[in-house]
């Protein structure tokens, strides 16, 4: 998403030449072409939106105002033509440190997350149901012990508006056919395309737990996303007598063990790779001690499975931020706390992300940073929407899902629809901004 803007051009927004009735008339007609993208109005060609903006510009200090806006139809720094901008989660690994003098033991316990153990069964087409159920139980039997627990995500049936953030995101991904499956049954698809649809993990899930239990191993299923639960087990079994592991491969199950259970010993996180390679963490192993207060924040902020990333700027970024800024971190810790008002929620995001995109001086907004980065690029010739800091406004609504996305780790449920959120055709959608795309009055042209 980009468009030429040079200095000439700047220059000749505030030239006082006026244009010929037959000319305006002409690219009047021109500024009407717009569609529709979803609910809101976007601009075929940038160029004619830029017209428009020199339109109603009347002085040279009006020209800022419209960078309070995304002028795109999303925020191309925290969205693109798919939805949010994701990061790569496994790099935030690349912040704690691996123990290697620490090993499972056959009568440590267990608590094993039931997404990673169904991305270990494959299977081809024509499959008896029994021998996916004994490949699930030897697996388990050989790699760990009968002394723990599989935790399952849970897969409620409707989307409300509550914390069904995840289910939303199933949903919208489901393709492929139901499957009805029975314990003495066949199962006629591969592995891949069964789990394309919600409702045959569902149902498989539910088989598995049955069998599990009855051959003595315990089993839970989540109300939706397990990764809280499954260390909230882990905290519920900790004993100093025996280690207790959290077995999966979410790098959110480490930020959580590592947010959450401080003051516990004996409790490890066991990344588990596919040919059976592991490596260890414990609740200690975050690189950035002075910052382990803040990491669920960190994680979030800077991108995860229900918040934005911002482009070009990794997670790496953001902790360079906050080892050099402490005083950011009473900004971050606002998000931790149950009942932080909405406006304090947006202030500290707003404020966190203005000293992302370098602003040192304080004097100076989001927006103002954006419209200043938007006239130095243009003197290059093309200007690329995405390398602009975002609006403020729509900062303020990736505020609110992190501070949902925090909650949800520490436990405590809120409404999706109050944090950034809103729903559509049944569907959870993340709201890009509490601004418009565009002022109002290049929509009147």
């Amino acid at each position: 998403m980009a468009f030429f803007c040079g200095s000439k051009i700047i220059r000749n927004i505030f030239q006082s030449k006026k244009k010929s009735s037959k000319k305006a008339k002409k690219d009047l007609e021109i500024f009407k072409k717009i569609h529709q993208c979803g609910d809101e109005a976007i601009f075929k060609d940038l160029a004619i939106l830029f017209q428009r903006i020199s339109l109603s510009i009347q002085t040279k200090e009006d020209l800022p105002t419209f960078f309070e806006y995304e002028l795109s139809a999303f925020p191309p720094t925290l969205f693109d033509a798919n939805g949010m901008r994701k990061t790569i989660n496994i790099e935030f690994y690349l912040n704690f440190n691996f123990i290697y003098d620490i090993s499972p033991h056959i009568n440590d316990y267990f608590v094993i997350d039931g997404c990673f153990l169904l991305q270990h069964i494959v299977w081809p087409a024509k499959t008896p149901v029994k021998h996916i159920i004994n490949f699930f139980i030897n697996y388990i039997v050989e790699h760990y012990s009968r002394k723990g627990c599989v935790v399952f995500d849970g897969y409620p049936e409707s989307v409300d508006g509550r914390w069904y953030i995840k289910t939303a995101e199933r949903q919208r991904k489901n393709i492929g056919r139901e499957i009805e499956i029975y314990e003495d049954g066949i199962i006629d698809v591969a592995s891949d395309k069964f789990f394309n649809v919600t409702t045959n993990e569902v149902r498989l899930i539910h088989i598995l737990c049955k069998k599990l239990n009855e051959a003595g191993f315990s089993t839970k299923i989540a109300e939706e996303d397990a990764d809280a639960l499954i260390v909230e087990m882990a905290m519920r079994y900790a004993n100093e007598n025996y280690r207790t592991w959290i077995v999966g491969t979410d790098v959110e199950l480490l930020t959580i063990l590592t947010a959450r259970t401080q003051h516990l010993d004996n409790i490890f996180f066991l990344h588990q790779e596919k040919d059976f390679t592991f490596h260890v963490c414990s609740n200690q192993s975050f690189k950035y001690p002075q910052l382990q207060c803040i990491v669920l924040f960190l994680h979030a902020f800077s991108g995860c499975n229900t918040t934005s990333s911002f482009l070009n700027k990794g997670k790496r970024a953001l902790i360079k931020l906050f080892l050099k800024r402490k005083d950011l971190i009473l900004e971050a810790k606002k998000f931790y706390h149950t009942n932080t008002p909405m406006y304090e929620i947006a202030f500290s995001g707003i404020k966190i992300a203005q000293e992302f995109y370098g602003g040192k001086n304080r004097d100076i907004t989001l927006n103002e940073l954006r419209f200043r980065r938007f006239v130095k690029l243009s003197r290059k010739g093309l200007v690329k929407f995405e390398s602009l800091p975002p609006t403020e406004g729509s900062v303020i609504q990736h505020a609110y899902r992190t501070y949902l996305q925090v909650q949800s780790w520490l436990g405590n449920k809120k409404r999706a629809t109050d944090w950034g959120w809103y729903m559509r055709n049944g569907n959870l959608i993340p709201l890009h901004s509490d601004m418009p795309p565009f002022p109002q009055e290049l929509e009147d042209y």
